[in-house]
């Protein structure tokens, strides 16, 4: 009898410890596995066509594994997770069924991600020699393509799943990428051909149980169950096994012991083994998981422009409107926010820089004596940046995404690794602030996880719908000193976008938009997915200071990046669109990062840092070449190019002329930000860190799996445990990657501390542990998830209790007590840090003398007060956010005016749609009279309303509704 273990895997014949069935299909299910194929008609109408529209992407089961005892890599696969049915409509950005949290489906979605993430690296490679198209998607698209494409499909995602785990034996994986991957371009053309033929030249010295009628039985419909029995073989046998996969298996053992395929042979074994059988069904797993995917080649094709978009371009023109709720339903006028400027003046004498709300409203003078230099010196450049975390309510009194709390250390991390490759170019990043907190910023929420993903729906740049006009002007950090990042959405198609070159007027046209998944080291902000959170940052940047692509819109080949860049080739296209020799260059550069970086991320970042223009390994090959009758052929790794993560990892660089086109480009369109950051480079904040030019050491080999005890001793009942040295955080084992082991991990439906040893289900693994992923800085882990540890904290005993899917979510924020008042007076401290100026102050245009903190501007983020002097000076920053509850001054009442336009009211406004109310600047234009006006604010009346109070929108609900017309009212 075949009995199962409490993870789902079938184990067979009953006595043999140590040989497993992999899971299959939905693991609330349990029946029929069927497949309907037809193999002879060839791939594309095929058994390589059939796919999720016909029976839910095929529905064979997952190979069994043979566990020896060896030692070897075949020793690991067996500890593996299974699938856990995700929510499609969370998949797709919307709430949870029932309206509950998607929390604990978002954790499982990026858990199930981590794991798909490196395995996509070979995957790619494996799906364009299945399609024939020589398209090789990159890793990170494919990823999210797949989750979108299949969310009704849990079947094939369990397969894939399945498929990464298997394929993740060993931390070696991402030393071995393109072995594997070569081995993988040629077996799966070789099955691409063979499906074509029917498998009618199968060699006669193989064996098969369907004799020679291969190519009618190729298209039978052949039922199992799961509950078949097996024999003692360990492997699938004829009566478990789906009849068409026998013979594609027959097929592939016999092709993997001849002459074409002895190089494939040769790539998968040093990471897999020497058996063949056990690579046949490695093989045939990994076929029926992306057979589907295979067709689908125009969809990724898409995926892969709509991710790499045109940067967007500024829109300066502003659309005739109506205004809203006006008897007179014809009024047409054109509107435009502004950001309103505040100044203030401290009474020591000291004029206050300018102020637009959050940001600064003219060029702050630069400390005296400080000169800075021209764009011909090249100088250092060191730039402050600030995320603005965009949130959404996940209707439970939490917030959302998961572990936005931990925003500030994923900042950290990305910037620091995007230093290594500004470096050349003398610029470098520090972060100035982070804003994720959703009750000192209430302009971060969003209503819910939908409308959290609507602000990026088909496509859309998030200052298109739901950030235009004043939510990010006058949201953000010191602008234009500071660059303006704002993350939002989990997965749209875009990863990134800036406006090139960034704008110093308004923030509009000079900030940054990140997704979350590029940003979360969850996401790609990690070195499993080969920093594509950093190589996102570095475009981006590099775009806001001036920089276009290597290449045109109009894929001709002209010169798209003169005149001011001289020494990058011209090109076609970007480099993944060149599909005759677009999968050999992602080769090339997987064979560079495996041999000459030896596939070491701190070797890599340190070279980077200080290469400028190609190398000789990236320009070596001729056929590299988009454009053959002009000189140069194309760069695989320019930053400004659209390529592979692996070749920016590899060959990641900027040309020499790129480097001074980008300081003479910020000097001309943002000099306050090019003097400012030469500045802050001679006089660095405190808790800046400048990055380690110090070359590291070859990485040593993997640690080989330690071997399992002759006889392991019975393992003992879990029993429930207290907490221990590792159960939240204290004590923590080191795994063999480096990285720690996690405080509490699950395991067939049980819970562990920290490294644990004899786990049942995995008694001959010896000491191993989930591992603690949250530092971005894990690499491989065995089957994306686990590896091997020594045991650091003692006691790692298991509980039976049945873990919920994924850890609950850190509590979010909790509003201020108040019965717990801030100070708020003079001296106070702000929210960054700083000192509030002890003298008093006041805001020009109002005899109205404040001391401390004050509002009297109705600032929707609160109250606020100038700085210390000598902290404005040294910062640079000449006022600062009070604490969170510090009470706010009200705005003077304007003075009585019989004359138009006539101010109504600066607060209490009725009579406007849900969630609105009046922006504090806006110009405005009466189309049908020819009159405007500047500067106009809150709810004002005007003749050409005949008296009735209008104003224009923001701060809606309904994102559509910022920035239009609509009548008002007072309180």
């Amino acid at each position: 009898m075949a009995g199962k273990d409490g993870e789902g895997h079938q184990r067979l014949g009953g006595g043999e410890q140590g040989r497993w069935r992999g899971p299959w299909g939905l693991l609330a299910v349990a029946g029929v596995c069927v497949l309907a194929v037809g193999f002879g008609v060839g791939f594309g109408v095929g058994w390589g066509a059939w796919g999720a529209e016909n029976g839910g992407g095929g529905a064979s089961c997952p190979s069994s594994v043979t566990v020896t005892s060896d030692g070897s890599n075949a020793t690991d696969v067996d500890i593996i997770r299974p699938y856990e049915p995700l929510s499609s409509a969370v998949i797709r950005g919307g709430n949870a069924p029932g309206g509950g949290s998607p929390e604990v489906m978002l954790r499982r979605k990026v858990e199930i991600e981590a794991v798909l993430g490196p395995a996509f690296q070979v995957i790619t490679h494996a799906v364009a020699a299945l399609s024939g198209t020589n398209i090789t998607v990159e890793p990170r698209v494919m990823s999210s393509y797949v989750m979108r494409t299949y969310a009704d499909n849990q079947d094939l995602l369990s397969r894939l799943y399945y498929a990464a785990q298997r394929l993740q034996v060993s931390p070696k994986f991402m030393a071995s990428l393109s072995d594997i991957a070569s081995a993988f371009i040629d077996i799966f053309n070789y099955i691409r051909k063979g499906t074509a033929s029917g498998f009618t030249s199968l060699p006669a010295t193989t064996t098969s149980t369907s004799g020679h009628h291969h190519h009618r039985s190729l298209q039978q419909t052949t039922t199992t169950t799961s509950t078949t029995s097996s024999t003692s073989t360990g492997s699938r046998s004829s009566s478990n096994q789906p009849l068409p996969e026998q013979l594609l298996g027959a097929f592939l053992k016999a092709g993997l012991q001849a002459p074409e395929l002895q190089g494939a042979l040769g790539g998968l074994s040093g990471m897999y083994g020497s058996d063949v059988d056990e690579l046949v069904q490695l093989v045939v797993d990994l076929y029926v998981a992306i057979r589907d995917l295979a067709t689908k080649m125009p969809g990724l094709s898409d995926a892969m422009r709509a991710f790499h978009p045109d940067p967007p371009v500024r829109n300066n023109t502003a659309t005739p409107q109506t205004v809203g709720g006006l008897s007179n339903s014809t009024l047409k006028v054109t509107v435009t926010v502004r950001s309103p400027k505040v100044e203030f003046t401290v009474e020591d004498g000291a004029a206050g820089a300018g102020r637009r709300l959050l940001q600064s409203a003219s060029d702050p003078a630069l400390p005296a004596g400080f000169s800075p230099k021209g764009p011909a010196d090249r100088p250092s450049l060191l730039i402050p940046i600030a995320f603005h975390i965009m949130l959404y309510d996940n209707g439970d009194g939490t917030w959302g995404p998961p572990d936005y709390q931990n925003a500030a250390s994923m900042a950290e991390r990305m910037v620091q690794v995007a230093n290594y490759r500004l470096a050349p170019a003398k610029i470098q990043l520090f972060v100035r602030e982070i804003r994720n907190d959703p009750t000192a910023w209430p302009y971060l929420r969003h209503a819910s996880h939908e409308a959290y993903n609507g602000c990026v729906a088909d496509g859309a740049f998030y200052y298109v719908n739901c950030g235009e006009g004043v939510l990010i002007n006058s949201n953000a950090v010191d602008f234009p000193r500071t660059l303006n990042v704002f993350v939002v959405g989990d997965d749209p198609v875009w990863t990134g976008y800036a406006f090139p070159p960034g704008a110093n007027d308004e923030v509009m046209w000079g900030h940054i938009g990140l997704s979350w998944k590029t940003f979360s080291v969850a996401g790609v902000n990690n070195r499993a997915e080969m920093e594509g959170g950093a190589s996102t940052l570095v475009h981006e940047l590099t775009h806001h200071l001036g920089m276009g692509h290597t290449f045109n819109d109009a894929r001709t080949c002209e010169d798209a990046d003169a005149p001011l860049v001289t020494d990058t080739p011209i090109v076609l296209g970007p480099v993944w669109e060149q599909t005759k020799w677009g999968q050999a260059a992602a080769i090339a550069c997987t064979k560079y990062w495996s041999s000459i970086l030896s596939a070491n991320y701190d070797r890599a970042n340190t070279m980077a840092a200080t290469r400028v223009g190609a190398v000789a390994a990236e320009i070596a090959n001729p056929a590299f070449d988009s454009c053959p009758l002009l000189t140069g052929v194309d760069e695989l790794g320019n930053y400004m190019a659209y390529t592979w993560d692996v070749c920016t990892m590899a060959f990641g660089h900027l040309s020499d002329t790129q480097i001074a086109a980008m300081h003479k480009v910020t000097f001309e369109s943002n000099p306050t930000q090019y003097n400012w950051a030469q500045y802050y480079a001679a006089n660095p904040p405190a808790g800046y860190t400048p990055i380690s030019l110090a070359m590291p050491s070859p990485s040593p080999s993997p640690s080989p799996s330690p071997k399992p005890s002759p006889s392991p001793s019975p393992s003992p009942s879990p029993s429930p445990s207290s907490s221990g040295s590792g159960s939240s955080g204290g004590c923590r084992s080191t795994s063999e990657t480096g990285c720690p082991c996690k405080a509490t991990w699950d395991f067939n439906s049980a819970t562990y501390k920290d490294c644990a040893s004899g786990v049942p289900g995995a008694e001959s693994r010896g000491s191993w542990c989930g591992v603690d992923t949250s530092s971005g800085n894990c690499g491989t882990l065995r089957a994306g998830w686990w590896a091997y540890c020594t045991p650091s904290c003692g006691t790692t005993a298991s509980t039976t209790t049945t873990p919920s899917p994924s850890p609950s979510p850190s509590p979010s924020p909790s509003p201020a007590s108040s019965s717990a008042t801030p100070d708020c007076g003079a001296g106070a401290l702000t929210r960054r840090g700083y000192n509030c100026t002890a003298s008093k102050w006041t805001v020009t245009g109002d005899t109205t003398k404040y001391t401390g903190c004050a509002n009297p501007n109705n600032d929707v983020n609160g109250a606020w007060c100038p700085l210390v002097k000598a902290q404005a000076t040294a910062s640079g920053i000449s006022w600062d956010y009070c604490q969170v509850g510090c009470p706010g001054g009200a705005a003077t009442a304007a003075a009585a005016s019989s004359s138009m336009p006539k101010k109504k009211c600066s607060s209490g406004y009725t009579g406007l749609p849900a969630g609105c109310t009046c922006a504090a600047s806006y110009d405005i234009k009466f189309d049908a009279y020819g009159t405007s006006y500047t500067g106009m604010t809150g709810c004002t009346a005007y003749d050409e309303t005949g008296g009735d109070g209008m104003c224009v929108l923001t701060g809606c609900n309904r994102a559509t509704n910022n920035g239009k017309s609509n009548a008002c009212g007072c309180s």
